[in-house]
């Protein structure tokens, strides 16, 4: 909506440089999944797993805010992994106001 004001995390010239790698070039995705203990998460890491991709996980809450260790691990797995894309099941209102989400889009790194 046009004036509404959404938030917005803000994205560094250097992270965006250490994100800006090809995406889906290696021989299998590389899929970060954003874990939150809802069994459609496992369920996924099992089947991208048996299909022979490359999976890192970091945990996120299901609802409310993440702690800043949480956030910290988060980072630190994003750029160390280096994900074709992120998989977050968002059933349960994890990111409800579409933070993450537009997090990822400003990275340019897809997301599901």
């Amino acid at each position: 909506m046009r004036g509404m004001n959404t938030p917005r995390l803000h994205v560094s010239d250097n992270l965006r440089a250490m994100m800006s790698y090809r995406k889906m070039a290696g021989e299998q995705p590389r899929m970060l999944i954003l874990e939150s203990d809802y069994w459609l998460d496992h369920a996924s890491i099992r089947a991208a797993e048996n299909m022979g991709w490359a999976v890192a996980r970091t945990p996120v809450v299901m609802q409310g805010a993440m702690p800043r260790e949480m956030i910290g691990e988060f980072l630190e797995t994003l750029l160390a992994f280096k994900p074709d894309f992120v998989l977050s099941i968002n059933c349960s209102g994890m990111d409800e106001q579409g933070l993450f989400a537009r997090f990822f889009a400003d990275l340019r790194l897809p997301y599901v």
